[in-house]
């Protein structure tokens, strides 16, 4: 996912998508009609798939990556 959006903005996607009951083609139309800014359904799937099985927009690039991280 390219992170060309705020973490504003992409909140504000996942709350339209909840808003228009998960209809993904409404909630562009409602996103774009609302912010001006014209998104399409993958940036919206994207945002909310990477919220839901990460529980944040932005990755944790060491985990990401593999790394072996050592937390003491």
């Amino acid at each position: 996912m390219s992170f060309q959006y705020s973490n504003v903005q992409y909140t504000e996607m996942v709350r339209t998508l909840a808003q228009c009951g998960d209809n993904v083609a409404l909630a562009c139309s409602t996103f774009n009609q609302r912010y001006g800014t014209r998104i399409d359904r993958r940036t919206m799937l994207a945002a909310t798939q990477r919220l839901r099985d990460h529980g944040t927009f932005r990755p944790n690039t060491a985990i990401d990556r593999g790394a072996n991280v050592a937390y003491t």
